[in-house]
């Protein structure tokens, strides 16, 4: 239909069809021109920081306005701003290039200096960056420049006659792209130092400018490791405002460094200075911030951070100074550096290193997760699941040996300040290095963690579960308020008014005071709050089941809808066969172990533990250790 609906009206439709081409073709011109327009000079890095220099002279009449700029205004710049990074000067000249017999006038030849590499990015086909144009009478041509001059073959070395001086070629670059603000076909040396007066010329050079710019952000920073094949990421932020320890991984295991920037040339110095055989005026006076990695004796920490420097000072071409050697790197320099320190100290990842990691926490207990759905690994906690008022589980702590934890049994009501409710003891575990240290570690968590933990499931069993003592005061107050227990809150509040820690508990009293006298249903929506907050805090939003208080429900539905679950570390992973042995049950028999352990006498840390195992009245079995090696024995007392 629609063909011949062209075709019944040809000169309509014709119009239609030109008329939609023409704008169509007119909209891609301009969007074209415009864009290639944009385009000028944005391949340069840190283009967004590169400005001209501009002059103008304000007279009675009428201002003039000029693109060139003194000579010596570029050098007065890099020293009295300090918000400038680098300067560098163009002067465009016609100049004469004599081959032979043969005259060339080269329209395009440009007279600068070293430092123009500091800001424009030129693509080196021959030779490096590093003192181009720093000798007197060198000369860098184009790829096109060169090939007209001396053909195919290498340019380097060779000598070029121009303006009656004889220029040694020292570099050959790619010809400029189209969309270049800057038509250079050759760059000659001129010492532009030699002119000090402002009056000795007569505005003949084109000044520009690089400011100094801020740190990358961390994602830059990521990726240019990345790029670099260094194994480690930083999670997005900013450089800038990064204060403290800054998070990393390591092959998807946490590590970090302290990280932070001091700004100044004073600053600078002071660090440089630091250092045996170095000062401070050894650096180059451009370098003005000091952007500083610190770590402890940790490996991955310090190879975090040799890889980190190496990276930054590639983004920002810096230097780096390592702690190691007293020796200012080169951008690649610290690169070969982190990777020869990377291969000498990063195991294969066919090998992972036992460790204290929350990595290593979840490769430990993963045959138990995996054979009981109701416990979950968080960040370095083992907790019951679902939680609805208690966290109840154990913490893995660091210790300062990274190869042993430090085990915590962990206790904490969701609407408590408190980071944990201290009522059993820790427990030093043993080097993750040492035989048998998983099953040891599911052992002590199903008999020394889960076994007293998992029968708290009320407000009630948690406060009876706390020991009377003065730091447990308002946690037990808060517990029985929220059963509706408040004759037994006032009581717990009399006692302590009665005793002799009533002065300096004054504080702690008239809070309980002020709880009691407020009315329950604000209370409770405190409290809700409080559990709220902590639980986006701790991330623990996948395993909290949002539940009303005891107070606020009729008895009969207070334990199904209030209670966490009942624990039982039954099924549990069964032991190795062989691992321990049970303690003699004939007095006078003896048994020998490379090492044996003990089990608490009591749930509460005020329990008494004892170094001896008991059997039946009258009897008892003692650790005796004897020529390197313990040896369980019996007898009658």
């Amino acid at each position: 239909m629609a063909w011949r609906h062209l075709l019944r009206r040809k000169s309509f439709s014709l119009i239609n069809i030109m008329g939609l081409s023409t704008g169509i073709a007119a909209c891609l011109l301009i969007y074209g021109y415009v864009h290639y327009q944009e385009s000028f000079d944005n391949y340069h890095p840190g283009a967004d920081r590169i400005a001209r220099v501009t002059a103008v002279f304000h007279g009675q009449e009428t201002d003039l306005a000029f693109a060139t700029s003194n000579v010596p205004l570029a050098g007065a710049l890099l020293r009295d701003c300090p918000l400038l990074k680098a300067t560098t000067r163009i002067q465009p000249e016609e100049v004469t290039v004599t081959q032979g017999t043969a005259l060339f006038k080269e329209k395009n030849f440009v007279f600068s200096e070293a430092s123009v590499f500091s800001i424009f990015s030129f693509s080196f086909l021959e030779g490096k960056a590093a003192g181009v144009l720093s000798e007197p009478n060198s000369i860098v041509l184009t790829k096109s420049t060169a090939r007209k001059y001396f053909g195919d073959g290498a340019a380097i070395g060779k000598t070029l006659l121009c303006n009656r001086h004889t220029y040694r070629v020292t570099a050959v670059i790619a010809d400029r792209p189209p969309n270049s603000d800057l038509a250079i076909d050759a760059l000659l040396w001129k010492n532009f130092q030699a002119t000090t007066s402002w009056m000795d010329d007569d505005f003949e050079v084109y000044t520009y400018v690089l400011f100094r710019g801020k740190l990358p952000d961390k994602k830059a920073l990521s990726q240019a490791m990345a790029e670099l094949g260094f194994p480690l990421t930083i999670k997005a932020g900013s450089l800038e405002r990064q204060r403290g320890f800054m998070p990393m991984r390591l092959r998807r295991v946490e590590t970090g460094v302290e990280f932070d920037v001091f700004d100044g040339r004073a600053a600078v110095e002071d660090v440089v200075a630091c250092f045996d055989g170095l000062e401070g005026t050894d650096l180059d006076p451009r370098f003005e911030r000091s952007a500083n990695f610190r770590w402890g004796g940790d490996e991955d920490q310090m190879l975090a951070g040799v890889c980190a420097a190496a990276a930054l000072a590639k983004l920002v071409n810096g230097v780096v100074l390592g702690e190691w050697e007293a020796k200012l790197l080169s951008p690649e320099e610290a690169i070969a550096l982190a990777r020869e320190t990377l291969q000498a100290t990063l195991k294969p990842k066919s090998a992972p290193r036992r460790g204290t990691r929350p990595a290593d926490i979840k490769r430990y207990l993963k045959p138990l997760l995996k054979q009981r759905s109701d416990l979950v690994v968080i960040d370095r906690m083992v907790l019951i699941r679902p939680v609805r008022h208690f966290l109840r589980g154990a913490f893995l702590d660091r210790t300062s040996d990274k190869y042993k934890f430090q085990i915590l049994p962990y206790l904490k009501p969701l609407w408590s300040p408190s980071w944990r409710l201290d009522i059993l003891d820790s427990i030093y575990g043993r080097g993750v290095w040492q035989p048998h240290f998983e099953p040891l570690l599911i052992d002590t968590l199903q008999h020394d963690i889960f076994t007293p933990l998992g029968k708290i499931t009320t407000h009630d069993d948690l406060a009876g579960a706390l020991p009377d003592e003065l730091e447990f005061f308002t946690t037990r107050v808060c517990a029985l308020v929220l059963i509706g227990e408040r004759e037994r809150a006032e009581d717990c509040v009399r006692d302590l008014e009665n005793s002799e820690y009533a002065r300096r508990c004054r504080d702690r009293i008239t809070s309980a005071r002020d709880l009691l006298a407020r009315d329950i249903k604000e209370v409770c929506a405190e409290f809700h709050e409080r559990e709220a907050k902590a639980v986006k805090a701790m991330k623990l939003q996948s395993i909290w089941e949002p539940s009303p208080f005891p107070v606020e429900l009729p008895a009969a539905q207070r334990n199904s809808r209030t209670a966490e679950p009942l624990f039982v570390p039954e099924p549990w992973l069964p032991r190795p066969p062989g691992l321990w042995l049970d303690v003699p049950e004939v007095p006078g028999e003896v048994r020998f172990a490379k090492t044996w352990r003990h089990r608490r006498a009591g749930a509460h840390r005020n329990g008494r533990k004892d170094t001896s195992f008991r059997h039946g009245p009258g009897c008892a079995c003692r650790p005796l250790r004897r020529a390197g090696r313990i040896c369980i024995a019996r007898f009658s007392p």
